[in-house]
């Protein structure tokens, strides 16, 4: 008990340290957790101590660390069934395959966390997976089908004026704007840099405001103002260290390398490429370093005698090139055809679920929304079949005391009326586990199941009965008469109910207004 005192005391510091952005604070408050987690064999706690610990060593950069930790959270996590951090999870390991260059486990991990969201309800997050996908296919050039995955994010988040804009919106936004240069959708740009306007006057993100100032640099780039191109380029540069996420850095700056060499530029070049190879010298698991070798040969190309270059490593490079082109059209059909899976996948679930309730509305009685005849038998019988005997089963049948009387008198809008609220009386009085039935125009049955002691049958009739002649506030003598069988071993459907049906009529023949219980096969306790 003192442990899972501290585990909840220590989950609540995690969420003030969060808020705080905290991150030395959170890393060894989410290792105390685990240890805790771990001694009590808690897997609620080990998942949330797992994904601290593994968002940490992220921000951190220690990408493999993480994968190791975020990978025991989700099995964790899939033990606990607890969808939020499983998205969180998910979403964290498709982050780091992306940043690690592994695009295929990346819209693996992105799209499980998006469908486990959608499925139980997670509908925070969605926005950010959405612009996740984004990403991928940004990162790999595939505008046009980037631009439509932020267009949905941005459209989740449901955003009226700039007032509703939050510090994550910059990331979707900078996104956005990235397209619209690439693809030259200038209506489009505009739009969206009056955004972004608004959002830097209400908030700093280093990483949002590097990557607008890659955009305008490929802006100057596809209007040839190739003067401008260079000066925001030393502007990158002198700012770009305010990104902690430096593999971040590397990407943006192996586009400016590229885009450097293109123009000639080369002063320019030797700086970034200087910059680019202190950075990259801190991740060596870094899967796309070859990237950097090639545009270092082309750097030679460009500015020295080709003639020089030994032929073997030209003919690498163009090699290189050509598997590059190659690959990047198989890898779009790849990640294309696992989303189209991904999304059979969840619609194939969506139809189960679907089926599942169609199922169940078949077997509710139109009017008064309980179980028809057929279906309530068919429950009663299989509960007949796997009951303990070591437990009682109640069967009710409950009639209204002269209800043909009510509808001759009073109409039938009357008496449906009354059936409504004897409907929602008899639901209050049974729990979640129990079964109502309707058998007849005013004849409902209820199984009770699961009883331990006989007295709790004949309380609930009592309390029932009590129930129904408040029925329209006493302006009609409402009653019923209660006829129960009783059963602590498997007998048939029919002797069950013949039990109490005969019960029932003997109070009505008293003159209703009471119940009868009749005990079959009763085994001593």
């Amino acid at each position: 008990m003192k442990n899972v005192e501290q585990m909840e005391h220590l989950e609540k510091q995690l969420e003030s340290y969060r808020k705080q952005r905290d991150l030395d604070s959170i890393f060894s408050c989410a290792q105390e957790l685990l240890k805790l987690a771990e001694a009590s064999d808690n897997s609620y706690y080990q998942t949330i101590s797992n994904y601290h610990i593994a968002n940490t060593l992220y921000q951190r950069g220690k990408y493999l660390e993480a994968l190791d930790y975020a990978a025991n959270g989700i099995r964790h996590g899939e033990v606990a069934v607890y969808p939020f951090y499983l998205v969180q999870l998910h979403n964290l390991i498709g982050v780091l395959y992306g940043t690690l260059g592994d695009d295929i486990n990346s819209v693996q991990y992105t799209l499980q966390a998006y469908y486990i969201a959608k499925k139980h309800g997670v509908n925070k997050y969605l926005h950010i997976l959405i612009n996740n996908l984004g990403v991928l296919f940004f990162d790999l050039g595939f505008y046009d089908i980037a631009y439509d995955y932020f267009c949905q994010s941005f459209q989740l988040r449901n955003i009226h004026s700039y007032d509703d804009l939050q510090i994550s919106d910059g990331f979707n936004i900078g996104n956005l704007i990235g397209c619209c240069i690439h693809l030259k959708k200038t209506e489009d740009y505009v739009k969206w840099n009056r955004y972004y306007t608004q959002y830097c006057k209400r908030f700093t993100e280093n990483t949002v405001k590097n990557d607008y100032l890659l955009y305008q640099i490929y802006q100057n780039y596809y209007q040839q103002d190739f003067g401008t191109m260079i000066e925001k380029i030393n502007t990158f540069l002198s700012c770009c260290d305010r990104d902690k996420d430096n593999l971040h850095t590397f990407k943006d700056l192996l586009q400016i390398f590229k885009l450097s060499i293109e123009v000639q530029a080369e002063d320019m070049s030797i700086k970034v490429f200087d910059r680019l190879t202190s950075i990259i010298k801190q991740y060596p698991e870094y899967e796309r370093n070859s990237e950097l070798a090639k545009l270092q040969v082309k750097y030679y190309l460009t500015f020295k005698n080709p003639d020089m270059l030994n032929q073997s490593l030209l003919a690498y490079y163009q090699a290189k090139e050509k598997e590059a082109e190659i690959s990047k059209v198989n890898l779009k059909q790849s990640l294309l055809t696992r989303i189209d899976l991904e999304k059979v996948t969840y619609e194939q679930e969506i139809i189960l679920k679907k089926n599942d309730e169609l199922r169940k509305n078949i077997e509710i009685e139109e009017f008064t929304k309980v179980l028809n005849k057929s279906s309530f038998r068919r429950y009663v019988e299989d509960e007949l079949q796997n009951m303990h005997h070591d437990q009682y089963l109640g069967f009710f049948i409950v009639d209204i005391d002269k209800f043909k009387r009510l509808n001759d008198t009073k109409g039938h809008l009357y008496g449906d009326k009354i059936l409504l609220e004897l409907v929602d009386i008899l639901k209050q009085n049974i729990r979640e586990t129990d079964y109502i039935g309707r058998i007849g125009g005013d004849e409902f049955c209820i199984l009770i199941k699961n009883v331990l002691s006989l007295d709790y049958l004949h309380e609930s009739a009592v309390h029932l009965l009590n129930s129904i002649r408040k029925i329209q506030n006493g302006v009609d003598d409402i009653s019923a008469s209660i006829g129960i069988s009783v059963t602590d071993s498997g007998v048939s459907y029919e002797k069950l109910f013949k039990a109490a049906d005969d019960a029932m009529y003997e109070v009505k023949k008293r003159g209703g207004n009471d119940y009868s219980l009749q005990l079959l096969h009763h085994q001593s306790k």
